[in-house]
């Protein structure tokens, strides 16, 4: 389970991420809900989910973040006693990198058309060095560090009596 975010590549496109916590469990926002009614007495629901300054492991994608919820404080934040917001301002400060994850997944994640566990897979670092020279083609500093990173796996391989195909 996880959430996205992303950085961007281009003016128009950027690399999604998939965020989570390290051990693969789920995780809960911090969200309101209401139900009221507008002046035609029609009834309406709606919901937010509640953001944050971001941790380090989220600073260089987004400026943001959702407020993730410790397990321990999810009662706190579900009792409809709770009316004091001084009582439930720890639940909104960012939750601590060290217990979380994230990973860049495949651009497929941004079409509503695909929905299905492909769009969460870490796209593997071929096609991450592949992708970053597509979409900032015209940085020459990109394309010499991801020449000089299969020069040293190419390196490490043959050190190891293994051959690089590329």
């Amino acid at each position: 389970m996880g959430s996205t975010s992303g950085r961007r590549l281009r003016s128009k496109e950027k690399q999604p991420y998939n965020l989570g916590m390290a051990d693969d469990s789920p995780f809960a926002f911090a969200g309101l809900w209401e139900r009221w009614r507008d002046q035609d007495n029609k009834t309406i629901e709606t919901c937010t989910i509640l953001t944050t300054k971001p941790n380090s492991l989220v600073a260089d994608v987004h400026d943001r973040m959702p407020a993730i919820l410790r397990p321990e404080d999810y009662d706190l934040w579900l009792d409809p006693g709770v009316t004091a917001p001084s009582r439930v301002a720890a639940c909104l400060q960012p939750f601590d990198a060290r217990l979380m994850k994230k990973y860049p997944i495949s651009t497929r994640v941004n079409s509503p058309e695909n929905d299905d566990p492909e769009c969460a897979q870490e796209i593997p670092f071929a096609r991450r060095a592949a992708n970053a020279v597509l979409n900032d083609a015209y940085s020459s500093n990109t394309l010499k560090r991801i020449v000089n990173i299969f020069s040293a796996l190419r390196r490490e391989c043959a050190r190891l009596g293994f051959h690089l195909l590329v």
